[in-house]
This record gives structure tokens, sequence and C-alpha cells, in this order.
């Protein structure tokens, strides 16, 4: 906040309207912002001829994505579904991108993952690449492991 007049100049800093004790400086700076930092902040310029508020600011606190959920190794039969899920934080919108064995995966691009009708060819390391404006984050991979069939057994019976 930028006060003129007569000196002394008093500063006093305001976070929701509650007084900030230690905020006495004509700036306020705020390390290591976090998400119960995002509020309205205004300030009190006074000295012995009168005061003036501020405008309030608005600050507004946005985080990069993280995985707070890794996706699991998976074991399934062939001819099943199988699924894989990853929970992430961090400003919306939040946008995902499969890949299987290090090749995205096309329009695979949410939370979950269904991988249909499993084959022996999907047997592999999937693993999602988290994004927002502020930043990504790339999941460890999952493994998924196919076992075949089991065995057929075939008998004729005598005519």
């Amino acid at each position: 906040m930028a006060a003129i007049g007569s000196s002394p100049i008093r500063y006093r800093w305001y976070f929701n309207g509650s007084t900030l004790t230690s905020a006495t400086n004509a700036t306020l700076a705020l390390s290591n912002v976090q998400s119960t930092n995002a509020s309205n902040y205004s300030a009190v310029a006074s000295n012995a001829f009168g005061s003036i508020t501020s405008t309030v600011a608005v600050l507004t606190v946005d985080f990069p994505p993280a995985i707070t959920v890794q996706p699991m190794n998976l074991t399934a039969s062939a001819g099943t579904n199988a699924s894989f899920n990853v929970v992430a934080s961090g400003t919306s919108p939040l946008f995902h991108q499969w890949q299987f064995n290090g090749i995205i995966i096309p329009n695979a691009t949410n939370a979950v993952l269904t991988v249909t009708n499993i084959q022996s060819a999907n047997a592999g390391d999937y693993l999602v690449t988290v994004t927002n404006t502020y930043g990504s984050t790339t999941s460890s991979p999952a493994r998924l492991s196919v076992h075949a069939a089991g065995p057929a057994i075939w008998f004729s019976l005598p005519a």
C-alpha cells in the first residue's frame, strides 16, 4: 500500500477483516503460501490527521497437480476387463493422459482407465500424466499381468 501524508504513517493489515498483528509495514509479504492464506486482504494507513482504508485485494492460491493415490498393479484373466485408477489433487481443471509401455493411449484422458477384453498383448506398464495450468506430474507405473484362459478339455462320446 502506498500512502502519502505527514509522517509518521502507520500501517495495519487485515486478513478477512481480522488484524494481522505483526503486519505493520507498507508492504505485506507472505512466504510459503498455502491454501489457508487465500482470502481477502486490506490495509489501513493512518497518521495524526486521519486514516484511509485500501481496497480489498483477493489472494487466490493455485497448486500444480499432485498424485495422492497411485495406480495399482493388476492381474487379470484373458478376456476380462481391468481398471486402473489414479487420484490427484491440484487446482482444477486437471487433465489426464494414460500411457502403455511409454506410448500414449488415444482418448485415455480420465482418472480411470479400463482395458477391455484383455489379451496377452495388453500385459505391461501403465502410467498416467496429470496436468493443469501450473504444472504436471506422472504416476508410478502400474503393471498389468495377464493369465491365459484355463485349458479346455475336449472329449468325444462314442457313436
